[in-house]
């Protein structure tokens, strides 16, 4: 769950004040922080500037959230690394 309401709501800004700072319309807003639409790229940098609050807390990564995928992609590539070499085995024996 990203933390777009809490924040907006804390700094004290209203829906329309943010959608128009994005050239976008309220209801495309209240899509973003809802999480019925997903931020992209330049939402994310805008917000983070608009806000002063970093990426990471805008959409709710604490360091550990952020060690764990970091883990499980270590994880994920070593897996494949194994994958590979046993297929390259299994190709020299055919």
């Amino acid at each position: 769950m990203n933390n777009l309401y809490f924040i907006r709501k804390n700094s004290g800004k209203t829906v329309p004040e943010i959608a128009e700072y994005l050239n976008i319309s309220p209801q495309h807003y209240r899509r973003l922080e809802n999480e019925t639409r997903n931020m992209n790229k330049k939402y994310i940098e805008k917000l983070s500037i608009y806000f002063n609050v970093s990426p990471n807390d805008l959409l709710g990564y604490n360091k550990e959230d952020i060690e764990k995928i970091i883990t499980s992609k270590e994880e994920i590539y070593k897996e494949i690394d194994f994958l590979i070499d046993k297929l390259k085995d299994l190709k020299k024996r055919i």
